[in-house]
């Protein structure tokens, strides 16, 4: 592999100084607890589909779903489409029902539709989710500096851990969403020019895709095994249901300015981010070609761009792929924050000013982001992470969708749909998915039984949100 050169080291020190930079200016501007959450509810269209899309290809999108298209061929293309689709029915839905709620997060959402004592397990379900997300984002861009300029693993999280926890602690969301469309900018131009050149690079795309073993060309078989169909329409029902449990997505729509700037720009962005699917399993067929015997296929889309492409454009692609795994970090930490402050220590500490509660969110957001910098260190495979936090939004995600349109689901039928569908995602995942079960097929019917049979035998509760 070719050794860094001074451009690749700039792109990094610029593309950190300018974030942390955003960050400061948002300091400064945000003034109230609930603009640090929602950034005045002015967003229109572009900013929402931007944002949407930024956000949407993260570690896993990006590093990941090149590792996936290395170990297992065209059908990797699916893990990135059908979660960028995903939006379209989910924006439908979702959004004139969540707009118009008061609410800042989904626990206290959930609290308003059910009953109080509701709100801190929900929370407890949903961090969960965020923080096994969180520190797959970090490892993706500790992998990129890795492989880029030769850190070592520890100090490849110092550096993109620090830098996603500052400026996004500093600004919170209107940090975070502006940040999202400038870096939309550089995923969108690097991956537009740098894909092709990669791919010409290594023969063109017939030469790419016919180097491809011959386990690794089925559109719905990857060749370890773990990509089927099955897989393939479980994750697909797994990352619309997600979305109804993720507070990131909550918060989106209610930052934008109306129900239908936030419907057309979350079905805006999904189709933006939805090329991004063939984009990266092309990378990760031409780092197969060119890398055959990658001892951690993580590594795949760094190696690729080292090898294959010029220095000025090699520095576009790097910072393509440190936007596009910053992107997800922030908007997770500041979910995470947003279930913190708001679900726990402002019940602990009431009556306080709201200045108070917007220095305890940045600070909250600054401590929270170290616990998952120290969770990263110990982190597996970037996409099993994923997956996983997708997999235990799954609980909460059912709560909510059966709150906004079954009148009759209640606050003891919800408790035990989040609680029995966690802890069967969580079991099945312990258990090694017996019979190469997914854990959605398992969840999604555990929980939503759960509820509603909990709810039908108790005294109903009429909807209040």
């Amino acid at each position: 592999m070719p050794a860094a050169h001074p451009l690749d080291l700039a792109v990094i020190v610029v593309y950190a100084l300018a974030m942390l930079v955003l960050g400061l200016y948002f300091y400064f501007r945000v003034e109230t607890y609930s603009d640090y959450y929602d950034g005045g509810r002015t967003w229109g269209v572009w900013i929402v589909g931007c944002a949407v899309a930024a956000t949407n290809i993260g570690a896993g999108n990006s590093m990941g779903s090149v590792a996936m298209a290395y170990r297992d061929g065209y059908s990797a293309m699916w893990y990135v489409t059908l979660q960028a689709l995903a939006f379209i029915p989910f924006a439908y839905v979702a959004c004139h029902k969540i707009h118009p709620l008061k609410a800042t997060t989904l626990a206290e959402y959930l609290e308003s539709r059910y009953q109080p004592w509701l709100r801190p397990i929900s929370a407890v379900a949903l961090a969960l989710a965020t923080f096994a997300i969180l520190p797959a984002q970090i490892v993706g861009g500790a992998t990129v500096l890795t492989a880029l300029i030769g850190l070592d693993y520890t100090t490849a999280f110092l550096v993109v851990g620090i830098t996603l926890i500052l400026y996004s602690a500093l600004g919170g969301m209107p940090s975070v969403t502006y940040g999202d469309v400038y870096q939309w900018g550089l995923m969108l131009g690097g991956f537009l020019i740098g894909v092709p050149v990669l791919v010409s690079a290594a023969g063109g795309l017939s030469a790419v895709l016919a180097s491809a073993p011959a386990t690794h060309q089925a559109w719905w078989h990857g060749a370890t095994g773990a990509w089927n169909p099955p897989t393939i329409a479980a994750w697909l029902i797994t990352v619309v249901m997600a979305r109804f449990g993720s507070q990131e997505w909550y918060q989106r729509i209610r930052a934008s300015k109306s129900a239908e700037a936030s419907r057309r720009g979350f079905i805006l962005g999904g189709l933006m981010a939805a090329p991004f699917g063939v984009l990266t399993m092309l990378v990760g067929l031409a780092a197969l070609q060119q890398f055959p015997t990658l001892a951690n296929p993580e590594e795949a889309f760094a190696r690729s761009m080292m090898s294959a492409m010029p220095i000025d454009l090699r520095a576009l692609m790097m910072s393509a792929i440190l936007a596009a795994v910053v992107t997800s970090g922030e908007s997770s930490v500041n979910a995470a924050t947003a279930l913190f402050v708001n679900d726990v220590l402002k019940r602990l500490l009431p009556g306080r000013p709201d200045r108070f509660y917007l220095r305890l969110s940045q600070v909250s957001c600054a401590g929270l982001g170290l616990v998952a910098l120290a969770l990263a260190l110990n982190a597996p495979r970037i996409v099993a992470y994923i997956r996983l936090g997708f997999m235990i939004r799954t609980p909460v995600a059912i709560a909510v969708l059966v709150g906004l349109y079954w009148p009759r689901a209640n606050a003891a039928g919800a408790a035990a749909g989040i609680i029995v569908g966690t802890l069967a995602v969580l079991g099945w995942q312990n258990f090694g998915d017996p019979a190469a079960v997914d854990p959605f097929w398992i969840a999604a019917p555990v929980t939503l039984a759960a509820l509603v049979a909990g709810s039908l035998v108790t005294r109903p509760r009429a909807a209040t949100a």
